[in-house]
């Protein structure tokens, strides 16, 4: 490891600039938003194959509540989704989003934003607002009605989902500028140029941004002012981002190694493999999950690295946690794993399932996303 040796580029708005307002821009031409009420919206019922697969579930502990569907054209693939207080989000490639009750699945508003070319990085659910998105700019929807209510150009094209900090948002770039939009002002706040391109969005650490670019740099930025805390390097870069917890980032580098960043710069540990790493690192009551090639499962105590187990069996992403068992999903089944040891309690083969979102981690809701817009919600079960 060498020292981090970048040099922050922090430019801050002018104070007269902070008291730019949000550009109002509801019934923009353009945007077609739809009511649902109880259904509407352009929606349809699920078809028989997109169904949820209830008796699978209930073998994992799960019990179905309901079964909606986001309202997604044909050709198209669901790509962002998140979940808000009392509502589901959900968009897809063509750049439409729908709005879903989260009590029973209902849709209860679509809108297209841009062209069906469009690329977003992110739909986020934010006090009264959803916000999406796209490598231009970030649009401002009203939570009740889907109307456009704020859009907010970028000063640089972003390539990442934002970290929000008060009222800024931290996003990556393909250039390797990390940028502060400041979202009540609708400025670009700070920047600060890294070596190397950035594609995985910043975790927050204690307050702190961390980020990692494809050259390797990760950097503990202010995400108030952009000022450089610290920085470390690694070898290579990474394709997820990294976990945040007891006090560290946990990042899988394409390098062959698990490491985990303090915010001073310091390497906590670094967990070695063969293999360059490619999946998602998960950080769950002092302990990092992460998939290692032939390894398969690796549980690490998050203090010290050291190997707890690992079940070459088990492969995939930890999600969430039901009746002390973790549940993992690798995109074509999902199994109940004993954290003690690994080993694998239930296993269960799903289909038409893209994605397993959990509202909380330890015995809460999860919602079942399919590429073309089936949505179910599982709760808890006996």
């Amino acid at each position: 490891m060498r020292n981090n040796t970048l040099t922050p580029r922090t430019s801050i708005v002018a104070l007269a600039a902070l008291g730019v307002g949000l550009s109002v821009l509801g019934g923009l031409a353009g945007c077609e938003t739809s009511g649902g009420g109880s259904g509407g919206g352009g929606s349809a019922a699920p078809a028989p194959s997109q169904m949820v697969s209830t008796d699978a579930w209930n073998a994992l502990g799960y019990r179905l509540d309901w079964q909606g569907y986001a309202s997604v054209p044909g050709g198209g693939r669901v790509t962002n989704f998140a979940i808000g207080n009392d509502c589901l989000v959900v968009q897809e490639s063509g750049s439409r989003v729908s709005l879903l009750e989260k009590s029973n699945g209902a849709i209860r508003w679509t809108n297209q934003l841009a062209s069906r070319l469009t690329r977003f990085t992110s739909v986020d659910v934010r006090g009264n607002s959803v916000w999406a998105s796209s490598e231009s700019e970030l649009i401002g929807l009203d939570i009740e009605s889907g109307d456009v209510v704020a859009r907010q150009r970028f000063a640089r094209v972003v390539n990442t989902p934002p970290l929000f900090s008060g009222g800024v948002a931290v996003y990556g770039t393909a250039s390797g500028e990390v940028i502060g939009h400041l979202t009540t002002a609708n400025v670009k706040l700070w920047g600060f140029q890294s070596p190397g391109a950035i594609t995985t969005p910043a975790v927050d650490v204690n307050g702190i941004a961390a980020i990692v670019s494809q050259s390797g740099d990760v950097m503990f930025l202010d995400p108030q002012t952009g000022t450089l805390y610290a920085g470390a390097r690694m070898f290579r870069g990474v394709e997820s981002a990294p976990a945040s917890g007891d006090g560290a980032a946990y990042v899988a580098s394409l390098d062959q190694s698990i490491y985990a960043f303090e915010p001073s710069g310091g390497v906590r540990w670094r967990y070695r493999t063969e293999y360059a790493l490619r999946g998602k690192p998960v950080f769950h009551a002092g302990v990092v999950y992460c998939e290692v090639p032939q390894q398969g499962m690796v549980a690490l105590d998050a203090r010290t690295g050291g190997r707890r187990w690992n079940n070459p069996e088990v492969r995939g992403t930890v999600v969430a946690q039901r009746n002390g068992m973790l549940v993992v999903f690798n995109g074509r089944e999902a199994l109940l794993v004993d954290p003690a040891d690994g080993g694998i309690v239930e296993r269960q083969s799903l289909s038409n399932v893209a994605r397993v979102v959990a509202e909380q981690f330890t015995d809460g809701a999860i919602y079942t996303v399919s590429s073309s817009g089936a949505v179910a919600r599982l709760v808890p079960g006996r």
